[in-house]
């Protein structure tokens, strides 16, 4: 009996000695792992995960994506963001942190960091093809008996290599009403269009005094000049000083495009 004992012992004390020296292989993606059972080996990942936050500035000058389209991505992950303009609008850069990132709408950046990325988006440059004008003031040292009469509009002519291509006028925004030797005001003429292949563009106010003997000029005798066409959206104000004639005109201007 003892020496059946004795055998049956050797032979458990040889099987678990060989389970000892046995290998466990683990494996997880690009990742080989192998470690001895008797060390009670654990696998537990150690990679970083990112965040990542696309926006539009401004919000209306497009739509932003990215792909994968996770919140969060694991560090050394390549991800794509792509932007998309809207309408009147085009896109300029990408920018993190105040820092220009890319100049092209799909770029692919490494995720090693928080990312906080912004697709900025500028209008796009519209060349105006109209203007409105806006007469505020006039002062003429002009007299006559009864008050002073005047009319007065603006013409817009158009040039193309310095030749005329457009001439237009507003109407009357003063049409002979009785005034003091100075009016304030605001009054808006409809959109005065102009050639849309115009290189340089000027603006002349006309100033004549009505009453019952003659129609006298007495214009500023200056004209406001714009040698590049005005973008739409443009707007201003201008002053046509005292000329020969000892006029001065006022005025506000926004251009447009129709």
């Amino acid at each position: 009996m003892k020496k059946c004992f004795l055998f049956f012992s050797v032979i458990f004390i040889l099987f678990f000695a060989a389970c000892g020296e046995s290998s466990t292989h683990i494996a997880r993606g690009d990742d080989d792992y192998s470690a001895s059972s008797s060390s009670r080996f654990i696998y537990s990942s150690s990679a970083d995960y990112y965040t990542l936050s696309v926006s539009a500035s401004p919000s209306a000058g497009g739509t932003v994506s990215h792909n994968p389209y996770f919140t969060s991505h694991e560090s050394g992950a390549r991800v794509t963001i792509t932007a998309v303009p809207a309408n009147d609008y085009e896109f300029s850069h990408w920018e993190t942190s105040g820092l220009v990132l890319s100049y092209d709408s799909s770029y692919s950046l490494t995720m090693d960091a928080d990312r906080k990325v912004i697709a900025v988006f500028t209008r796009k440059k519209i060349p105006a093809n109209a203007v409105i004008i806006t007469l505020t003031r006039w002062v003429t040292k002009d007299t006559d008996v009864g008050g002073v009469d005047p009319r007065i509009h603006f013409v817009v002519t158009a040039f193309r290599n310095k030749k005329r291509i457009s001439s237009n006028a507003t109407a009357y925004l003063i049409n002979g009403e009785d005034v003091a030797s100075s009016w304030n005001g605001h009054v808006k003429s409809a959109p005065v269009p102009f050639a849309s292949q115009a290189d340089s563009l000027v603006i002349d106010a006309v100033v004549v005094e009505k009453d019952l003997l003659a129609n006298d000029d007495i214009s500023p005798g200056y004209v406001n000049v714009w040698t590049v066409i005005p973008e739409a959206g443009s707007f201003g104000s201008r002053v046509m000083d005292y000329g020969n004639r000892y006029s001065r005109v006022e005025y506000d201007y926004e251009f447009i495009a129709q």
